[in-house]
């Protein structure tokens, strides 16, 4: 039985380790993407990919050694026990080092979702304003609502076309 809880605690400790590592590669990605780094931004995506998979590879073992370890401890097997069901029904020392570390994995994945979608966020941002400052310089600004036309007659709501740009304030 030992021997069963302390794989678990060390896959857990090396999941809990690649999703810091994660976290780390986000904050890099971050300062990339907001120094406009696209060189840096290509790097940190290779890495963090392989980080993905390396938290991917590690996945069977783990919940592997999940399944082993709840069968010796008279948890069911289907379905899968929980970290907390595994580190109420483990002795001590092994069940509050379960239990810190569903805690910590939970907070760690809640954290590498916000700063993936604070990334994803910050790239549609930046290719809106590219994409619009391209159509302003192109010319292919259009109207989508009704306004006024270049000779002051106001316009109907279908009209559509390009903008005229005044540097006139």
């Amino acid at each position: 039985m030992n021997r069963h809880l302390n794989e678990l605690v060390s896959l857990l400790d090396n999941q809990l380790a690649s999703y810091q590592s994660l976290i780390d590669l986000l904050n890099e990605e971050k300062t990339a993407l907001l120094n406009l780094d696209l060189e840096k931004v290509q790097e940190v995506a290779k890495t963090k990919e392989n980080a993905v998979l390396k938290i991917r590879l590690l996945l069977p073992a783990l919940t592997e050694s999940i399944k082993e370890t709840g069968i010796i401890l008279g948890l069911p097997e289907d379905p899968l026990p929980t970290l907390a069901e595994l580190s109420a029904a483990a002795p001590q020392p092994w069940s509050a080092r379960i239990r810190q570390a569903g805690l910590a994995l939970a907070r760690l994945k809640r954290a590498v979702a916000r700063h993936n979608e604070a990334n994803k966020s910050f790239v549609q941002e930046s290719l809106q304003m590219t994409s619009d400052s391209i159509a302003i310089l192109t010319g292919a600004v259009f109207r989508q609502q009704g306004g006024y036309k270049s000779n002051g007659q106001k316009s109907a709501s279908g009209d559509y076309g390009p903008t005229r740009l005044s540097r006139e304030v």
